[in-house]
């Protein structure tokens, strides 16, 4: 019994020495690429006896070699193929072939606006959502943190402005962090930008008047960078219709009637 168990000890060192001498390749964790033009970089770590003799490294995504030699692999991108499969085989210069794959998945973030055209009446309010595309896989998550004008901050997919005035009017960033495994895998910011609908401009004619005589709108106070396009109903020989100071000549007898559309640089009216 003695015997057999000194044979046991003995067969039981030598295994873990051998443990010792194994030979391994890492590619590292699963990554996830969060942003359109994104990039990750690939290692290859090779650890055991011999590895510091490394004769060539051979990479590929989906099973297509992309002609590498080095150590390291830049991944794009790719919501077409989502996970990409990245493999990389390592000879040793005694012909040891050690292999290695990891998943490199892609989720694109965009921000949709509410309202969708992103002109918001002023003391009115916007809400901002933003969405991955694709989903992400499971064992990920996501956070988000907002910042914009006035000191605006927000945590959440989603931020809603509210009482908007100009003094909120301008771009506002998302700034998105994935975490796996309890460290952040990727972050990226998207942005987008709200803008401000002009006050409804308001103004004053005569009653009445007479045929082809000319009249300027009273009362009107036109406002800082926005343009106005002015409408006669029916049409007139009026002048500065595109200017903040038009003059209506009125030909066609009977109801005349004037309407004024306020535009602003974003094009919100």
């Amino acid at each position: 019994m003695r015997y057999l168990q000194a044979i046991f000890i003995l067969l039981s060192s030598f295994l873990v020495q051998l443990k010792g001498f194994s030979q391994n390749l890492n590619l590292g964790d699963n990554v996830v690429i969060c942003s359109a033009n994104g990039t990750a970089t690939i290692t290859a770590n090779a650890t055991g006896p011999g590895t510091n003799n490394i004769t060539s490294y051979a990479w590929s995504i989906n099973a297509n070699p992309v002609g590498t030699s080095t150590d390291a692999f830049d991944v794009s991108a790719n919501t077409a193929t989502n996970p990409q499969i990245v493999s990389c085989i390592v000879t040793l210069n005694n012909n040891t072939i050690l292999y290695d794959t990891v998943q490199v998945f892609t989720t694109i973030p965009t921000i949709t606006t509410t309202p969708s055209n992103q002109c918001i009446a002023n003391n009115g309010s916007a809400t901002m959502t933003v969405s991955l595309s694709p989903a992400l896989p499971a064992g990920y998550t996501a956070s988000y943190s907002w910042s914009g004008p006035s000191g605006f901050t927000a945590t959440g997919a989603s931020a809603t402005v509210t009482a908007f005035n100009n003094s909120k009017t301008g771009t506002y960033t998302a700034t998105l962090t994935i975490t796996g495994g309890g460290n952040t895998v990727c972050s990226s910011t998207i942005n987008t930008q709200l803008n401000i609908i002009p006050n409804a401009p308001t103004f004053t004619l005569p009653a009445s008047g007479c045929q082809s005589a000319s009249y300027n709108p009273g009362s009107f106070t036109p406002q800082s960078g926005i343009t106005y396009l002015w409408t006669t109903t029916p049409s007139s020989n009026s002048t500065g219709l595109s200017t903040p100071n038009p003059t209506f000549n009125f030909t066609s007898g009977g109801q005349n009637s004037v309407t004024v559309t306020a535009t602003s640089p974003a094009g919100c009216s």
